[in-house]
């Protein structure tokens, strides 16, 4: 295989280089096979893979990697979850695999034992002290709230479990510091059974050893070599266990892709990335090859973003983008057509229009399926509930939901994604006439939602990441980004990385259904683009090109002249976005920077652009 260029300075570095690296690794840019060609290298450089630690996400991802390395690597590639109860075994000398439990609702049956959400008793069912004290409406929400203190390495603390509940959407909670002194309790017991009885759950493999700080004990080894696949999705207690595994002499590769961090809102670090970056003091290592995309498609991504360094392979095939209208969907569609949203609505109403025509169809996501359940059976509670009088008690429901959240500061992402939960399940109720009860529609919601294969499948762009097809259709394109009134710069970065998202999973044809500003049907997306690659550029006689670039320019008193030209705009424009000059010539260098110069002027205020015109006009006047 021969490597590309990027490939070859991730493993010179490697082998020759000092510290840890950071791989910045655009959508489709074969992070498996660039592990592997690492891996290998170390391997014939005389590293042992014994001394090496890969960690990928999910089981199966570990299960196919190690299919493709071999199985002379099947005990050096594992998930984080995996390592850390290794680790665990070790700490608690526990030899036989036997004697240890890993309970996926430990926590939850701590909380039922200590009667403080819903538990069983001589046959019935009782009311924990949770609900029947007002701290919150749900005990799916306390047994989140334990999950996550802990993925976020956090002490149970009235400001962190305020925190969580704002950043994780956990809207009916109404007694924080009860909540945080009953998360503390269990917590301790939970840590308890762990070392008196061997009973964990999944969460407690990657939080226990780095609240053990298990590096420290005598028999702790650390590798040599640590790589880490997906990093852009690890949260905190990840990332230190991931350190943990290199020690203070091994070092680290971490592979990921800043602009796929849309994961924020399930536990992970939005600046993942950046956040290594700066902690481990790492070194950026591109990886910009897109061996997926077709060419049409990168120099979409290029015009939008033009600080992603995504580049189409040489020998990619030329794609296509066309733009249709909903209800043309139908007449486009092929088996194995992948239908992506931002909002799950969208995806219930063509998923119910398409399986009504005898399509074979899913919505991907059954937990997003539990979700909307939760809802229906927080309408079906209310008091004097009656299913025919549905439409009524939704109504009531979601008028007093929202009231409330509006009390909320920066509520609005919260209210908005409520909405769209609640026009999903309104949409399921409208469609199925024939139901009559609330099983029947809890039955109708699971029959859209599943992680099973379909000949269609829809899914939303947050569960797109990793998937990918040879055609992909995006509903309601308008709907991303997504922007609303106090949206914090977390939130407005992953609304970005959706869309990025949903660009970059095709290999072939690309539909956009509908309007959106980011597409136009009409401009041909490779003219602009012209500019970054094109040796011509940097040639370019255009009168505004010429007045960037000219000695004379850079002299002129004029503001706004100065605000484009100045050598400290013109510094920080190639610090800041040519983030990889050393792949560059020098030429392709001073392009980039025309380029980014030439968007800057784009952007500036009407009436300064009208003041550059009039510079240029008095200009060739007095030639």
């Amino acid at each position: 295989m021969e490597l590309s260029e990027y490939q070859q300075k991730i493993i010179h570095w490697l082998l020759n280089g000092k510290g840890n690296g950071c791989c910045n690794a655009v959508a489709g840019s074969g992070k498996s096979t660039t592990l592997k060609l690492v891996a290998q290298a170390l391997k014939e450089s005389g590293v042992s893979p014994a001394e090496i630690k890969i960690i990928v996400f999910g089981k199966a991802n570990s299960q196919d990697l190690i299919t493709k390395f071999g199985l002379i690597w099947k005990n050096s590639i594992c998930t984080l979850h995996s390592a850390g109860y290794t680790l665990i075994k070790k700490e608690l000398d526990i030899k036989n695999p036997r004697n240890a439990i890993v309970n996926r609702d430990k926590y939850k049956k701590i909380g039922q034992e200590l009667e403080l959400i819903n538990y069983r008793a001589g046959g019935r069912t009782f009311r924990g002290k949770l609900k029947e004290n007002r701290v919150l409406a749900h005990d799916s929400d306390f047994v989140k709230l334990v999950h996550l203190i802990r993925l976020t390495n956090q002490e149970p603390t009235v400001g962190n479990i305020e925190n969580l509940c704002f950043h994780f959407e956990i809207e009916d909670v109404f007694k924080h510091d009860v909540l945080a002194s009953s998360i503390e309790k269990v917590l301790d017991l939970g840590e308890e059974m762990a070392i008196d009885r061997k009973i964990f759950d999944y969460t407690d493999q990657v939080w226990l050893p780095v609240k053990w700080n298990v590096a420290q004990s005598s028999w702790f080894k650390p590798y040599k070599f640590v790589l880490i696949d997906e990093c852009q999705d690890l949260n905190a207690t990840q990332l230190e266990l991931a350190s943990m595994l290199a020690g203070k002499t091994g070092r680290m590769l971490f592979v990921g892709d800043p602009r796929q961090a849309i994961m924020g809102f399930a536990g992970a670090d939005s600046d993942s990335y950046y956040n290594i970056v700066r902690r481990t003091k790492a070194i950026e290592l591109p990886l910009s090859l897109c061996y997926r995309c077709p060419k049409t498609h990168i120099r979409l991504v290029n015009k939008i973003y033009p600080d992603i360094p995504i580049k189409a392979t040489a020998n990619a095939k030329e794609g296509t983008i066309e733009q249709i209208i909903e209800d043309d969907l139908d007449k486009y569609l092929k088996p194995h057509d992948l239908i992506l949203s931002r909002k799950t609505n969208p995806l219930v109403s063509t998923c119910i229009r398409l399986l009504a025509k005898g399509v074979s169809a899913k919505i991907k996501g059954k937990d997003i399926g539990k979700i909307i359940q939760q809802e229906l059976e927080a309408i079906a509670s209310l008091g004097g509930f009656e299913y025919k009088r549905f439409n009524d008690f939704f109504e009531m429901y979601k008028q007093a939901k929202i009231a409330r959240l509006e009390q909320m500061d920066n509520s609005e992402q919260i209210i908005e994604n409520l909405k769209d939960r609640l026009s999903a399940l309104h949409t399921i109720y409208t469609a199925r006439p024939e139901a009559n009860s609330i099983e029947a529609l809890l039955k109708s919601i699971d029959d859209l939602f599943s992680d099973e294969e379909a000949l269609v499948v829809l899914s939303t762009c947050h569960r797109a990441k990793g998937l990918e097809a040879e055609r992909v259709f995006i509903l309601n394109p308008g709907d991303m980004p997504m922007t609303w009134e106090n949206q914090l710069e977390w939130q407005e970065d992953q609304e970005h990385n959706l869309l990025y998202v949903a660009l970059t999973r095709s290999k072939d044809a690309l539909f956009i259904i509908g309007e959106a500003e980011w597409f136009d049907a009409s401009e041909d997306t490779s003219e602009e683009l012209k500019l970054i690659t094109s040796s011509e550029t940097s040639e370019d006689t255009s009168e505004e090109l010429k007045l960037i670039t000219s000695s004379e320019t850079s002299e002129d008193t004029s503001e706004e002249l100065k605000l484009i030209t100045s050598s400290e705009t013109s510094e920080d424009t190639s610090e800041e976005d040519c983030r990889f000059p050393f792949l560059l010539d020098p030429p392709e260098v001073r392009s980039y920077i025309a380029y980014k110069i030439h968007l800057k002027i784009r952007e500036l205020r009407a009436d300064q652009k009208r003041s550059l015109r009039e510079t240029l006009e008095r200009r060739r006047r007095n030639r």
